[in-house]
């Protein structure tokens, strides 16, 4: 009886040295898995349309945090060393921050496999900011698929959903014109009617 026992105990512990690393492989696995590609925007103008187009499926970070500046060398390298494993990092082509430039070099030094593209856009348009705006979109939209082509279907709704929240700010801004410009032209015909009087 006692070697049946003793037997058990050995089959347990060797199942439990056995099974041990193979959960923890798989844990980590698991891990990876369920990290989000990180893209980081060197352009503080973008973040926030980047954050839109990507939603859930990605996570979205700013080169610089909000009380970061660029010339504190240290925290800015404690925050780039957070950053290292993205996997897309956005610059603005008309970017010519030498901070910005020192940064993103080292961490595409630091992180060979992520890719860092250059979006070129336009700020203003001729026409509105609104057609600025959305041209931005498009142009995000597309370094972001070709970048992360698995997560097209996601990037493709919520351009579609931010071009159309572009659009009904445009409207509401056409409305908002309108009603300003009538209410001051009734205010005006109304102090010539007080003047003829």
């Amino acid at each position: 009886m006692l070697e049946v026992t003793n037997r058990r105990a050995l089959i347990l512990i060797a199942t439990v040295f056995v099974s041990c690393p193979f959960s923890s492989r798989v844990l980590a696995e698991k891990r990876e898995v369920a990290l989000r590609p990180l893209v980081i925007v060197g352009d503080g103008h973008d973040v926030e349309c980047v954050r839109r187009i990507a939603g859930m499926a990605v996570e979205v970070r700013l080169l610089f945090a909000k009380g970061i500046t660029p010339g504190d060398y240290a925290r800015c390298a404690a925050w780039v060393r957070r950053g290292r494993r993205f996997s897309v990092y956005l610059a603005n082509a008309a970017s010519h921050c030498p901070y910005e430039r020192f940064w993103r070099d080292r961490l595409a030094r630091d992180n060979p496999r992520g890719q860092v593209l250059s979006v070129s856009h336009s700020r203003t348009s001729a026409d509105n900011r609104f057609r600025a705006a959305a041209q931005r979109a498009i142009a995000l939209h597309r370094v972001l698929v070709s970048a992360l082509p698995k997560h097209r279907h996601a990037f493709d709704t919520n351009l579609a959903i931010e071009l159309d929240r572009l659009h009904r700010d445009q409207v509401q801004a056409v409305i908002t014109l309108a009603g300003n410009s009538s209410r001051s032209s009734s205010r005006r015909v109304h102090a010539r009617t007080r003047e003829g009087s």
